[in-house]
């Protein structure tokens, strides 16, 4: 299983989909990432965010533009990273 600063420097550096268990046992697929180039929020630091815990990942959900958030243990797969940032690299090889 990934960790929280390996996933998180995968979404910096990445868009990927990522597809897990939501609380209510329903599974979603989003498509996020950290990259500085799609985040149209500057003042929400993810640094701080979910700090304190290390299974919580936030990440900007690029097709609903805003901040969501998921649990590593409840992955069902790994990230698949489908643009790499600052390259027109689709998918991503």
């Amino acid at each position: 299983m990934q960790t929280k600063a390996e996933i998180q420097q995968l979404l910096r550096n990445n868009v990927c989909v990522i597809v897990f268990e939501k609380a209510d046992k329903s599974q979603r697929t989003l498509i996020g990432t950290l990259s500085e180039d799609f985040v149209n929020d500057p003042s929400y630091s993810t640094r701080e965010a979910n700090a304190g815990n290390d299974d919580l990942v936030t990440v900007w959900d690029v097709e609903a533009e805003g901040w969501r958030a998921f649990k590593i243990s409840k992955l069902l797969e790994k990230p698949i990273v489908t643009l790499k940032v600052g390259t027109d690299t689709y998918p991503a090889s």
